[in-house]
């Protein structure tokens, strides 16, 4: 059961303002009390305590649970700054993923090469969907490896087969969680052992992401490009050795969409009054401080700061402090229990808080503006009849169905035999919602097409968004590059015209 959350939105152009969460920890010396300045780095740690620390601020030895890093499962020590050698001959895995000893085979099943192979206590061995692999039994079925009761009652994820993060329990069902399939975490995200995605860690150096996967990248450990699910490099960017994309990154000036590692420049304004490099995202999470996910024509980019004019601070990332005079919310949202929240696109954006994706109405001095932000909302489920937007839980009734819809990224995120089609909310405002076809195509994704209605999902697009008049193929919206992975040969997130005037949406395409 999904808590309810009191909503309170500051929207003056969606902006006002709020106080941010310091960190002392990692400044330049001199430090402040309570902190000791490491004179091999230069920088200010966590001054030692009783109960805190089992060394000193560098412990060489093996960690206890919460003794200075920023992880339950991670000790105090860095490699190379342990208090010991570069590898001091310690097991591999004695204390955390920065205690200066080997990394282990894998922390999760995509670590490993799922389904065949699968991640227990911290080692690859043969999946159930392996011939060497244990075989499911009961209820159980064999999901990416993994066995699980997919779908049954539960109160609890010990109630769904296999543990945490393989299985979880979401609002009283069991389902895989996200060690158990891959590509579920991706980009700046990681599985958390609650089953769930979320926004890897804060950084100001590599080190501080204790992961030889992540790179630090706009102050926030960001897969690999060289990894599997990383973001892929765009434009004229290649990946070098290093796993970064070269070119220029998120917030980078920028003349051409070819320039920027994302394949895709911003120009702000006519006359352009800033033009800049950003990404398609679907939550906060996926763009860096002092950037939003917010439409722009219709479509969901990550846009800075300086596009929304005035004194605009998005500095505190989601669950940071915020009130209703001041607020720096990164998502422009701050509710009433004095946190900020997150923007969403679909409701597995929200499973971190517990919390479901809402459509939600906001009154401002220049009209009505439509949010989509976690939240709880009581009323009618989707598929239930209704005959406004307030009636149901998503925040959304189509008008034309007069049925509850949820929102969506991409066809993935709907009930078996229902698309993620657009509905216009309002005036040049699409929205993406499940919906049940009238008359579904029998083309699967990928396949040449000719019309919408030939296809599956319900969109059939050109295969080259610059030449409309060339070949189509069946495909599905998206809200970024990890939603195109249902295409055979995958495809990327690209901003289209249509289907409503005036308005863009995104779209797979090879």
């Amino acid at each position: 059961m999904r808590r309810a959350l009191p909503i309170f939105f500051v929207a003056a152009a969606l902006g006002a303002c709020v106080l941010a969460e310091v960190s002392l920890d990692g400044r330049p010396c001199p430090c402040v009390d309570g902190f000791v300045c490491d004179t091999t780095t230069n920088l200010c740690v966590p001054e030692a305590g009783p109960g805190d620390r089992d060394g000193g601020p560098r412990d060489a030895g093996e960690g206890v649970p919460r003794d200075g890093g920023f992880d339950p499962d991670r000790d105090a020590g860095e490699v190379d700054r342990d208090g010991g050698a570069p590898r001091d001959g310690g097991p591999g895995r004695d204390g955390g993923p920065r205690d200066a000893g080997e990394f282990p085979d894998c922390q999760v099943d995509i670590d490993c090469a799922a389904p065949t192979s699968i991640c227990v206590n911290l080692t690859c061995v043969a999946g159930c969907g392996d011939p060497g692999g244990t075989a499911c039994t009961g209820a159980d079925a064999c999901v990416d490896g993994r066995c699980i009761e997919i779908g049954a009652a539960c109160m609890d994820a010990s109630e769904c087969g296999d543990s945490t993060p393989s299985a979880v329990c979401v609002d009283g069902a069991c389902r895989p969680g996200c060690g158990a399939v891959q590509g579920t975490c991706r980009g700046d995200r990681i599985c958390e052992a609650s089953g769930f995605c979320a926004v890897a860690p804060r950084c100001a150096t590599q080190g501080d992401c204790g992961h030889p996967d992540y790179n630090c990248i706009d102050q926030r450990c960001v897969r690999r490009c060289d990894r599997p699910y990383g973001y892929p490099c765009r434009g004229d960017s290649t990946c070098d050795a290093f796993g970064r994309c070269t070119g220029l990154g998120v917030g980078a000036e920028c003349t051409a969409n070819d320039a920027c590692v994302t394949g895709y420049c911003l120009i702000v304004g006519s006359p352009p009054i800033e033009s800049y490099c950003t990404r398609p995202c679907a939550a906060t999470s996926d763009c860096p401080l002092d950037f939003t996910c917010s439409r722009v024509n219709g479509a969901k980019q990550c846009v800075r700061e300086t596009s929304f004019g005035g004194n605009q601070m998005l500095d505190v990332p989601t669950g940071g402090a915020c009130t209703a005079m001041v607020n720096m919310c990164q998502s422009q949202l701050c509710s009433t229990g004095d946190f900020c929240l997150e923007r969403c696109s679909r409701d597995t954006d929200c499973d971190p808080f517990d919390l479901d994706c809402v459509t939600v109405a906001i009154d401002t001095n220049n009209g009505t503006v439509y949010l989509n932000a976690c939240v709880t909302n009581g009323g009618f489920q989707d598929g239930q009849s209704c005959l406004n937007n307030d009636q149901c839980q998503s925040g959304v009734c189509n008008r034309y169905s007069q049925q509850c819809v949820k929102p969506c990224c991409s066809g993935a995120d709907c009930a078996a035999g229902d698309v993620c089609t657009v509905y216009d909310l309002a005036t040049a405002l699409p929205l993406t919602v499940c919906q049940t076809p009238g008359a579904p195509g029998a083309l699967d994704y990928g396949a040449t097409c000719n019309a919408n209605g030939e296809c599956r999902s319900g969109l059939c697009v050109p295969v080259d968004p610059d030449n409309q008049a060339g070949p189509k193929a069946c495909t599905t919206y998206c809200c970024d590059d990890f939603d195109c992975g249902v295409l055979p040969s995958g495809g990327r997130c690209a901003t289209l015209d249509g289907p409503i005037a005036n308005a863009q949406t995104k779209v797979c395409v090879p």
